[in-house]
């Protein structure tokens, strides 16, 4: 994903587009201004500034890499459905992803360990690291305008933000111009009052 972004950041900047850290934006939005809220897990924070309540809370996630196991060169990508789980190989480990964990992380991985594989004396961390997850109360992003004119937002991807980007991009970007987007994602708007969640997905 870093390499991803790092490409789409070159590819921006081929085209115009200039990157400014460290600068506060003080809205709301002047005449003609065009702002787009696509800050992650800090977006309700300045959403806030602008009086928008976009409704996103942080999950965090942990991800550890299992070493010194046999695993067969084609395992498939698995999800583990008692508990949000996921597990591939990668790079000769087992990549295990947690679902959002409160307290206790170590505890909730070795009893996920002991479990599910058949030798849990066997495995070693070789890495591990954490991260949050954007999540909507639908676990699906908020893409469009808002109840502010001239802010729009890209936030609330629960973890699928990578894979999305290039066509939610292409498709916001032309809603801003007035123009008919690529896809319709008018379903994703920011204002939507009814859930978009489906009891057939994970």
């Amino acid at each position: 994903p870093f390499l991803v972004l790092a490409l789409f950041r070159e590819e921006a900047e081929t085209q115009g587009a200039q990157f400014r850290y460290g600068v506060e934006y003080r809205g709301p939005p002047g005449q003609g201004d065009i702002v787009v809220i696509a800050s992650g897990i800090w977006s309700p924070e300045v959403g806030q500034t602008f009086g928008l309540d976009l409704n996103i809370r942080r999950e965090e996630r942990h991800a550890r890499y299992l070493g010194n196991l046999p695993l067969p060169a084609d395992m498939p990508l698995g999800i583990d459905m008692d508990g949000g789980w996921v597990f591939r190989r990668r790079d000769g480990n087992l990549l295990l992803v947690s679902p959002a964990i409160d307290s206790n992380v170590e505890e909730v991985f070795r009893d996920w360990i002991d479990r599910r594989l058949p030798d849990p004396a066997a495995p070693r961390y070789t890495k591990a690291w954490s991260g949050f997850y954007e999540i909507t109360p639908d676990h699906h992003p908020l893409v469009g305008s808002t109840e502010v004119p001239g802010m729009w937002a890209s936030c609330g991807f629960s973890g699928h933000g990578v894979m999305h980007s290039p066509a939610v991009a292409q498709s916001l970007a032309a809603m801003i111009l007035g123009e008919t987007p690529p896809i319709d994602i008018s379903a994703l708007s920011p204002l939507r009052t009814v859930s978009l969640s489906d009891p057939t997905q994970m």
